[in-house]
């Protein structure tokens, strides 16, 4: 019976989970970035600052109690991005217990097999970048395994008294998930109307779970709708960003998708092909296991996975690899399930997979360590030598938002803007290239001509030149584009 399911074991080796976790901690802290990476990024920081969703500080749909969180970390930690990275990174490892127990219910598997299933989810290049950067996608992950857990629990609870408040807890905590992160909204409601639905739950129960939906999301939801200028300020905005997401991310909206880069999304995550073709070929496997050994694991799998897989595959952008963290969880408890087959076996294949993720992620996370990316450190030249008259040249508009933060209290003029062909002609670039997937930022300083130049990989139409005026600590303005 090659598609048998183990039956349930307590496991052993109980020192593992230990090793497994510290190990996973330690991990995680060294991921901690010496800086900004991304312009989201700068964004959360400055709406820990001041929250104002007019100017994107965050972007919409707000995000309130991760910029909540970063500001109790604030008073505690400085500066603000160095908060909201600690944000993340101890939501990071609170992690990692639920979802192993969440792994070990569904699947059956014992402790051991479930941890090397864990290790591959941990050493994830995407998982482990970003545990530790300051997005809302790590807490959101961690509230969401939480409440996935209880749900689980009260999904396959004899008792009624346990279920329902397993029921109770688990959809207080989905909207808080949902405060922290809205997208997770996609995979935690069907999971809570499929719990729900259940006969042994009757309506007066029905009812009160919605009601703490409700009473759960309006908590958040209210003040910051109240923050943002009212109902009418709230929808105006978010309509705008709904135009500009509907024409760029979703297939409806666009002229032309591309369909393999939408399903080859779900193979980034996994880094090189040698890792991501077997990872999602055995979670493939092991989700034939689940519907045939364990139907009710099964349905509760593909409830939890492919509402948010559709999301992603019609309503939203395949570019950043970190979009797919939600939807990782339930293909870590298939691959789980096709690594229990052959315990044995799959446990050394479990460790050889996580083996090659780490020896992939490493480099750049130690990179990301120890030192800034390059916009940020054109940011620090500048600072030592903001010549008058020293010109940037700034390409991408996400880049612009870096410098501006970083350089904060000097004196910008704007220029002039320039074409392809201007920026390309006559002069000699020192390049200092940042080895990120995606757009990768790049630092060039001509040696002909004081300029420093920031772009990204994609081929650039036009560009603002902004001229740096001498150090003026009482000035702290933006530069506005010429």
């Amino acid at each position: 019976m090659p598609f048998a399911m183990p039956k349930p074991t307590s496991g052993n080796r109980r020192w593992l989970p230990a090793v497994v976790f510290l190990t996973y901690c330690l991990t995680r802290w060294v991921a901690f970035p010496a800086g900004v990476t991304e312009t989201d990024e700068v964004l959360f920081c400055q709406a820990v600052e001041r929250y104002d969703l007019a100017r994107h500080h965050p972007h919409p749909p707000g995000y309130p109690l991760y910029v909540a969180l970063g500001k109790l970390a604030a008073h505690f930690v400085q500066p603000n991005f160095e908060a909201l990275a600690w944000v993340g990174l101890l939501c990071s490892c609170s992690a990692i217990w639920p979802a192993c127990r969440l792994v070990t219910g569904l699947t059956g598997c014992d402790r051991t097999t479930t941890w090397a299933a864990a290790a591959v989810f941990a050493h994830s290049p995407v998982v482990w970048l970003t545990s530790a950067q300051a997005f809302s996608d790590v807490p959101a992950l961690a509230a969401s395994m939480w409440t996935v857990w209880l749900l689980w629990k009260a999904r396959v609870s004899p008792l009624r008294r346990p279920k329902r408040r397993y029921l109770a807890a688990a959809t207080l905590l989905a909207t808080a998930a949902i405060g922290l992160r809205p997208q997770v909204a996609v995979s935690l409601v069907p999971l809570i109307v499929l719990v729900v639905a259940e006969r042994q739950i009757g309506w007066r129960r029905r009812l009160l779970v919605t009601a703490l939906g409700i009473l759960g999301c309006a908590a958040w939801f209210a003040p910051m709708v109240w923050i943002s200028g009212g109902w009418r300020a709230y929808l105006d905005i978010i309509a705008d960003q709904g135009r500009w997401y509907w024409q760029i991310d979703t297939v409806f909206g666009m002229v032309h998708t591309d369909w393999t880069r939408r399903f080859s999304f779900w193979l980034r995550p996994w880094g090189a092909a040698a890792t991501a073709i077997p990872i999602v070929a055995l979670a493939g496997m092991g989700f034939a296991c689940l519907l045939r050994g364990r139907p009710t694991s099964g349905a509760f799998v593909a409830t939890w996975f492919l509402p948010y897989f559709l999301f992603i595959l019609c309503l939203h952008s395949p570019e950043t690899p970190r979009y797919a963290l939600p939807a990782l969880p339930p293909i870590i408890a298939c691959l789980a399930a096709a690594l229990a087959v052959r315990p044995r076996l799959g446990r050394w294949v479990g460790v050889a997979l996580a083996a090659g993720l780490a020896v992939q992620a490493a480099p750049v996370v130690w990179l990301l360590h120890r030192q800034q990316i390059p916009p940020l450190q054109a940011a620090a030249w500048l600072r030592v030598h903001a010549d008058p008259g020293t010109d940037l040249i700034v390409v991408d508009e996400r880049l612009e938002t870096l410098m501006h933060d970083a350089l904060r209290g000097m004196n910008w003029v704007a220029a002039k803007a320039v074409g392809d062909e201007e920026m390309r002609g006559g002069h000699a670039w020192l390049l200092t290239e940042f080895p990120k997937a995606g757009a990768t930022p790049v630092f060039e300083r001509s040696w002909k001509s004081r300029r420093l130049v920031l772009f990204t990989r994609h081929r650039f139409l036009s560009a603002h030149v902004y001229r740096l005026g001498g150090s003026t600590p009482q000035a702290n303005r933006v530069p506005k584009k010429a």
